[in-house]
């Protein structure tokens, strides 16, 4: 009798799916990646996976603006609509929100963080044994 063997699961790339989540909400946001470009914008979003394991890893969501009530509203409207993203079919099954918008200074621009434990839904890898 063979033993029970798990199946092997690939999860999705939660850093590249958020972010085209985030851009596919109409926010006004002129740049939303992993990395903040050298030249800057006037609002930004910056996603990065800061920890955690599948398929629960934990997102930092850091928000630019121009002023602070620019960045915390930024945040703030982001926030409200990140659910919207585990509708879109690329992975993201649900978003706990564990931290945020917190202020992280306005020097040199103004900076808001959200944390999120997020889920996301892998598929299974088929083999040939």
């Amino acid at each position: 009798m063979d033993a029970f063997q798990p199946v092997e699961v690939i999860y999705p790339d939660v850093e590249l799916q958020v972010c085209r989540g985030i851009g596919a909400l109409g926010l006004d946001i002129d740049f939303v990646g992993r990395q903040m470009p050298r030249d800057g914008f006037a609002t930004a979003v910056v996603v990065n996976r800061v920890g955690g394991r599948d398929p629960t890893p934990v997102v930092q969501i850091r928000c630019f603006a121009a002023t602070p009530q620019a960045a915390t509203d930024l945040a703030r409207n982001l926030a409200a609509r990140l659910p919207r993203i585990s509708r879109m079919g690329l992975g993201v099954v649900r978003f706990r929100q564990n931290e945020g918008p917190t202020d992280l200074g306005d020097d040199p621009i103004p900076l808001r963080q959200l944390m999120y434990d997020v889920t996301v839904r892998g598929r299974a890898i088929k083999t040939n044994d």
